[in-house]
């Protein structure tokens, strides 16, 4: 049970490391697709300033709304709703408190965050989970070869 354990915390551990990274690497490619790739035009509009101050809060924001959804688990129909349903939860709450903040942003940056964060953690999920089922078709195609 114990080994059962620590591959769990490992697992979560990952898993959270990867949110951390994909949750900032969907914040940026949202304010980069708005301005176009330009990064000239997202620096002089501001909005790439409020984006890295509200970094840190995003991101621990962000880590706290997927641990009391439970989303540090396989993906599954229900861990993508959940993923949807943390997207858009995240999403409102970095408005609000960036407009709490008085940090200009614009109207489309939290769809497309959203929508961008939705897809980076679906996918770091479905990936884990294909290379975690194609590892275990090897070890279980190789253990029932026969030795005789």
């Amino acid at each position: 049970m114990k080994h059962f354990g620590e591959q769990k915390a490992i697992r979560i551990l990952f898993l959270a490391v990867g949110d951390v990274l994909l949750v900032n690497a969907a914040q940026f490619l949202a304010l980069f697709i708005r301005f176009e790739f330009v990064f000239q035009n997202a620096r002089e509009s501001g909005f790439l300033d409020s984006v890295i101050t509200f970094t840190p809060v995003y991101t621990a924001m962000c880590l706290v709304v997927f641990a009391l959804l439970g989303l540090w688990k396989y993906i599954s129909i229900r861990e993508a709703m959940l993923i949807a349903q943390a997207a858009v939860i995240v999403g409102v709450l970095q408005v609000f408190f960036m407009t709490m903040l008085k940090l200009p942003i614009n109207r489309s940056f939290p769809i497309l965050n959203i929508l961008i964060l939705m897809l980076l953690l679906a996918g770091e999920r479905f990936s884990y989970r294909f290379f975690r089922t194609l590892l275990h078709g090897r070890v279980l195609a190789r253990s029932q070869e026969r030795t005789m």
